[in-house]
């Protein structure tokens, strides 16, 4: 559940004859306004999955949030009809996990073996062939990789510079992206072929192969991406249960036979759910308002019944487990305070803020013209700009009058 501020204390009541709950939409306009997670699978590209999409649950428009390259798998959310127009409210950050395959043996600086691991070799080397060394000049040459992989991996936090490469769908110049971090989480394999497990958080437009590429020159041994998954795509990611394309076969099929629309309302969710898992702020608006935003108008501050705040005894919980974990006293107060901060759903101007009906329907995306308190407090006035909409003109009665009668 949400919080939110109420512009009246006055209780309005929805018209049960206009519109109605996301779940509650007969099945094929759930499928024209919802969204399915897929668990691409490698081989096709993300048009042909897409196409595929459209062909099995008869619909003439669909469209991804993120293209993913024909050998990689991984999360790819598909936003089937009417949905495509709020695209933009799901561009975010990407996570990754891939195997980086190094071109040859790193020595202990970083430096390929041979060049800059001499050192580790005479050391460790001498030693161990004295004792039947061949191994023990193997595992220490391979502790010190190991580390140096880390160390390089861990530089390539921050801000990067990447040129797209020769096979990409975007143009070829030189572009800036932040990945938020790059963890090793295994190191395999023995001089030439080592393997390395990486999992990165990046930046969406942030490109894997180039960014292994990028670490082997660093490494001086040079390296490139043999395999490649993602786990997350703003703001899915696989704990949320991906499904596959014969899956959705199945339950397409299912419904068609049996009239059962279970399975396949369970795979194809509504866009609101994706939306208030996006986090993005919300306005509750009047019945009378509706209609005026499908035709196109913006949000005037007397459309305005409530503006949403997310709930935050989650950020508490986790506060008082925080605390208790750690021997503190004041564990408790700490986790509330800390919810009470990032469970606050702050509008400020210019952020991005959907529309929503009191039955919970996505009516469109705007841009905040005035902050929430302002938008509490105003009379008259734009207070959200619209930029796209969603709903369908004449869901809702209309309950503006134009200028010419």
């Amino acid at each position: 559940m949400k919080k939110s501020k109420s512009k009246s204390s006055f209780t309005y009541q929805t018209d049960p004859r206009c519109g109605c709950a996301p779940e509650a939409r007969p099945i094929r306009e759930h499928l024209e306004k919802g969204v399915v997670v897929l668990d691409k699978p490698a081989g096709p590209t993300s048009h042909e999955v897409v196409a595929w999409v459209k062909q099995i649950l008869g619909l003439s428009k669909a469209a991804h949030t993120g293209t993913l390259d024909p050998n990689v798998t991984g999360v790819l959310p598909v936003l089937l009809g009417a949905a495509r127009k709020l695209a933009n409210c799901f561009v975010g950050d990407k996570e990754y996990v891939c195997v980086m395959k190094l071109h040859g043996e790193v020595g202990e600086g970083g430096e390929k073996e041979g060049e800059g691991g001499e050192k580790g070799r005479g050391e460790g080397g001498e030693k161990g062939r004295g004792e039947g060394g061949e191994k023990g000049r193997g595992e220490a040459g391979g502790e010190a990789a190991e580390a140096a992989v880390r160390r390089v991996c861990e530089e390539f936090v921050g801000r990067i510079y990447q040129r797209p490469p020769l096979k990409s769908a975007v143009k070829r110049r030189v572009r800036v992206r932040t990945v938020h971090y790059s963890e090793v989480k295994e190191v395999a394999g023995r001089k030439e072929g080592r393997e390395v497990l990486l999992r990165v958080g990046c930046e969406a437009g942030t490109y894997i192969r180039m960014l292994c590429h990028h670490i082997g020159l660093v490494l001086g041994v040079g390296a490139h991406m043999s395999e490649l998954r993602r786990t997350k795509a703003f703001p899915f990611d696989e704990t949320d249960g991906l499904t596959r394309l014969q899956d959705l076969k199945d339950a397409f099929v299912f419904y068609e036979e049996t009239g059962d629309e279970s399975l396949l309302r369970k795979l194809v969710v509504p866009i609101e759910f994706a939306l208030r898992k996006a986090g993005l702020p919300s306005v509750v608006v009047k019945d009378s308002a509706v209609d005026a935003i499908c035709h196109g108008a913006d949000l005037a501050a007397p459309g305005i019944l409530q503006v949403g705040e997310k709930e935050g005894e989650e950020g508490k919980e986790e506060g008082k487990e925080e605390g208790k974990e750690d021997g503190k006293e004041d564990g408790k107060e700490d986790g509330k305070e800390e919810g009470k901060e990032e469970g606050k759903e702050e509008i400020n101007r210019g952020d991005r803020v959907v529309i929503y009906t009191l039955k919970g329907e996505a009516v469109g995306v705007g841009r905040a013209k005035l902050g929430a308190e302002e938008m509490l407090k105003a009379e008259k006035g734009v207070c959200v700009e619209t930029e796209r909409v969603f709903m369908k003109p004449g869901t809702y009665k209309r309950g503006w009058k134009s200028r010419g009668g």
